[in-house]
């Protein structure tokens, strides 16, 4: 069945939407660090800059 709305909300998104793609943007760059950082020993992770 059409529903129109339907079309509407994915074109326009709420104010939650946006806050989440801003956070999904934040937390996809957080994951790409920790990858940098996760096999530095305890020594070298003071030192990283």
């Amino acid at each position: 069945m059409f529903n129109p709305l339907n079309i509407f909300s994915k074109l326009i998104k709420s104010g939650n939407e946006k806050e989440l793609g801003r956070i999904q943007q934040i937390i996809n760059k957080v994951n790409l660090l920790e990858k940098d950082l996760e096999n530095l020993s305890d020594e070298m992770f003071p030192k990283k800059n």
